[in-house]
This record gives C-alpha cells, structure tokens and sequence, in this order.
C-alpha cells in the first residue's frame, strides 16, 4: 500500500468522525445539516490543506437573520499542539476574524464566559459567550449568554481538533448566528459570511507561527 493510499485511507477515517461528530455536536440546528457525505473535490482539497466551508444564511420567520455554517480543514501540526491554541483565550483575538477585542469574563471550572467584540469600518459589535471546554474529545462547545448584554440574539456552534495521520490534525468548526437588527446586519452580514467560516483558516496560519488572520 502507498503513502496516497494511506493518506486516502486516513482521511476516509477522520472525515467519517468528522461527520458523525458534527451531526451530535449541534444536531439541534441547520448547523448538523451541513455535515452530509464530502464530496470529492471536497476530499482532494481538504487533503492539500485547503478549508472546506459550506455556508449557511437563512431566515427564521422573517426576523431573524442567520449567517454561519460548517467548515473544515486539515493542519500540518499534532492534535495536541493545536489544541493548546484552541483552548489557549490569548489566541482567541488573534483567532477570530474581524475581532477587535476577545477576552475572559468568567471562569467556571470547566465552563468559560468570553466576551468578543467584531470591528467593521466605524461600527463594532459584541456578546458574550459560555463555551465548554470538552478535553478528553479536544471539543469546545459554546453558546450566548443571554443573561449578558449581546448585540445578537442567538450563537451556538462547537470546534473540534481531530488527530489526522499521527502528526498532523483535522479542524471541524461548526457556527450559527443572528440577529434581528436591521443596521447590523446590513453593515456586518458582507463580511460576516466571510468571517463565520474561516476560524480554522486563522488556527491553520497560527500554528505556523502567522500573524493575525484579520
């Protein structure tokens, strides 16, 4: 067997707990419907270190406006050293695109309340976030916390590093988001469809040593 038929082989594997873990990290939401079968070309680019992104916009009864979706993307760094960046809250400005300021509230353990704040031209946006830090699976999982101020109205979504042939590593990031405010979103939802995906992108550039992703 040769070394494309062990990468094929791998990748076969992690994309199938890929998919499977997608679908139970946010089954409740059009998030999990992201997560069918990859296709081929998907397969091809996720294996040369491209991200596969599959976008999500919809509305929910002509109020609330969704922007999000799923994406992955292969990492030529172990699962562990990614993972420290992940779970590291100094990385998070550096992490999400668009992010203006990115910093801890609350520690709870193992939960974590992170207030995150978007900078587009003249106008910010920000809420606040309780997100699960999941270890054993190298999982977070987070959702808003409607107990603080937010300039949204709804966010779930989760980020998972997968160990991909021994030395490298699978991101799976899964997102949901929305809002009712009409200024917002005509001023953010451009970029904001941009933004929502890139994340593992930005963790990609980071565990190379890269700067900011944006």
């Amino acid at each position: 067997m040769g070394v494309r038929d062990l990468s094929r082989r791998a990748l076969a594997t992690t994309l199938s707990a890929l998919i499977a873990a997608a679908g139970v990290l946010v089954a409740a939401g059009a998030v999990a419907q992201q997560s069918g079968a990859f296709t081929s070309a998907e397969r091809h680019r996720l294996i040369s270190g491209e991200l596969v992104a599959r976008p999500l916009s919809r509305t929910r009864g002509q109020r609330l406006h969704y922007v999000g979706g799923t994406s992955f993307q292969r990492i030529p760094a172990s699962q562990e050293r990614v993972w420290a960046i992940v779970n590291d809250l100094t990385e998070y400005r550096h992490l999400v695109p668009g992010a203006a300021e990115a910093r801890q509230v609350e520690d709870r353990a193992d939960e974590r309340v992170v207030y995150i704040r978007h900078q587009y031209a003249m106008v910010s946006i920000g809420y606040h976030l309780i997100a699960t830090v999941q270890p054993d699976t190298h999982t977070i999982r987070f959702h808003l916390d409607g107990s603080r101020s937010n300039d949204i109205e709804a966010m779930h979504g989760y980020i998972r590093v997968d160990s991909f042939r021994g030395d490298e590593s699978m991101v799976t990031w899964g997102v949901r988001g929305g809002s009712s405010n009409a200024f917002l979103i005509n001023v953010f939802r451009p970029v904001m469809d941009d933004w929502s995906l890139l994340l593992p992108s930005c963790l990609r550039s980071r565990a190379a040593g890269g700067s900011d992703c944006g």
